[in-house]
């Protein structure tokens, strides 16, 4: 038991991590669902129209099909026109959050409302897929889930018959179960591959031997400090030069010389502040910029 709590928390504290971590990647993969799903959802639902008279004869469409196609149309543009002309999309977990609701909207409509002697045929396949792709926080997508399941139930019970209704109210219970398992899955690999390339961006901007910051994230990280302090800066710039440095390789070895850069960098972070800029600019020449 006490492994279950302990593997919860290490969980959602992963979790919590990537949520506030990868705010702008989050908001740009929301805004691609959106435009992907909605483009997608266009195009089934012309093929739907035109194809499924041909194959189930007397067939035809309600107004909730024929209602669903211009909203499907009007996400399919937006999602385009905001991705073309807004390269860091602010609010893409908000149009995927309202195609979302707009899609659960429409599949109950038509699954519940349009024919009432026949079984649901969408609703089961949004509720499995659509939280695996939206990436936000769990309560608010199982919140919105579990609203229009109950509300899908509802509807179901009042206004199909009673013989297919609870076919259509069990399958969609068992379809928000599986989804639970497919989203914690997907955004289990969410977090590893975001993790994984954290780790590999932190070490790339890593000094191998020092393990302070390198002489090009070193540059990069004085120049953003600078720009953003404005034409009014105040900062210092201290470069550290080891005398007779390359005496200790030639006469102790490069085993000994690395020793001292690798203690002379822990010293460097042991006495200054973690906000300070602290790299290693060359072989025994450190750079600190001092700033606020």
């Amino acid at each position: 038991m006490r492994r279950l709590v302990d593997y919860t928390k290490a969980s959602l504290a992963r979790r919590h991590g990537f949520l506030t971590g990868a705010k702008a990647e989050i908001q740009r993969e929301n805004l691609n669902m959106a435009c992907f799903a909605s483009c997608i959802t266009t195009a089934l639902l012309a093929v739907f129209l035109l194809v499924t008279p041909a194959i189930i004869p007397g067939w035809e469409p309600s107004v909730y099909h024929f209602a669903f196609l211009p909203v499907s149309v009007v996400f399919t543009v937006l999602t385009l026109t905001y991705r073309h002309f807004i390269p860091t999309p602010r609010y893409g977990t908000v149009i995927g959050i309202a195609f979302a609701c707009a899609l659960c909207t429409c599949t109950i409509l038509i699954d519940a409302l349009s024919e009432p002697i026949a079984p649901g045929s969408f609703i089961p396949l949004v509720f499995v897929t659509l939280p695996s792709l939206l990436v936000v926080r769990f309560a608010f997508s199982y919140g919105i889930i579990i609203f229009f399941d109950v509300l899908y139930c509802v509807l179901c019970v009042t206004f199909k018959n009673p013989y297919i209704a609870q076919y259509d109210v069990f399958q969609s219970v068992v379809s928000l179960a599986f989804s639970l398992c497919l989203a914690h899955l997907v955004m289990r690999y969410r977090i590893n591959a975001w993790e994984t390339r954290r780790r590999f961006e932190e070490l790339s901007k890593r000094d191998t031997l020092s393990d302070i910051y390198n002489k090009r994230t070193l540059i990069e990280m004085a120049q953003a400090v600078i720009r953003a302090a404005g034409p009014v800066v105040s900062c210092a710039l201290v470069v550290i030069d080891l005398d007779d440095f390359k005496g200790v390789n030639d006469q102790r070895g490069h085993y000994s010389g690395d020793t001292v850069l690798r203690d002379m960098a822990r010293l460097l972070k042991e006495h200054f502040r973690s906000s300070d800029v602290l790299g290693r600019f060359g072989g025994d020449e450190f750079l600190l910029l001092f700033y606020g």
